[in-house]
């Protein structure tokens, strides 16, 4: 789908590490607990994502920069002992890929052609955030060059 926009922008940022925590308890405290804990470690989050809640559940991931997952590891570690229930799972060295045009406001066709191109070139997202002039996607390192170039071809159709 071709986008009705001239003023659109790709940029990728590497070296993204990214927490996922699947079925845990829908607790704004619990919440509140990880993120306070997550801030106190000196760790810098950039994208959260949640799920909306199943029942008592929820799962959410959010994403950092790879030279803080020694620190994010013994922050886990630290969580784990006091909510012995959860598995967080931990990827690294990945890429966020940021699609971004103040028309994303106005204008239709962007997700559709982020995610038609990501499909197109049989590439897997791990997490997905958006704004209104925004769309971010995290992929693999191994999958970043491909994306940009099924996104921009996708993008001009």
């Amino acid at each position: 789908m071709k986008v009705n926009s001239k003023n659109i922008s790709i940029s990728t940022t590497e070296n993204v590490s990214i927490v996922t925590f699947n079925d845990v308890v829908n607790s704004s405290d619990f919440l509140a607990d990880i993120f306070k804990e997550v801030a106190s470690g000196g760790v810098n989050i950039d994208m959260i994502s949640q799920t909306p809640p199943k029942s008592d559940l929820l799962s959410f991931a959010f994403t950092f920069d790879d030279s803080s997952l020694t620190s994010l590891l013994s922050i886990i570690a630290k969580i784990k002992s006091e909510h012995e229930q959860i598995t967080p799972l931990v990827s690294s060295s990945n890429v966020k890929i940021t699609i971004s045009s103040p028309d994303m406001i106005t204008s239709t066709g962007f997700a559709s052609a982020v995610f038609a191109g990501l499909n197109a070139a049989g590439i897997r997202s791990l997490l997905i955030t958006t704004s209104e002039s925004d769309i971010s996607v995290l992929v693999s390192s191994s999958d970043a060059n491909n994306a940009v170039k099924a996104i921009r071809t996708q993008i001009s159709k």
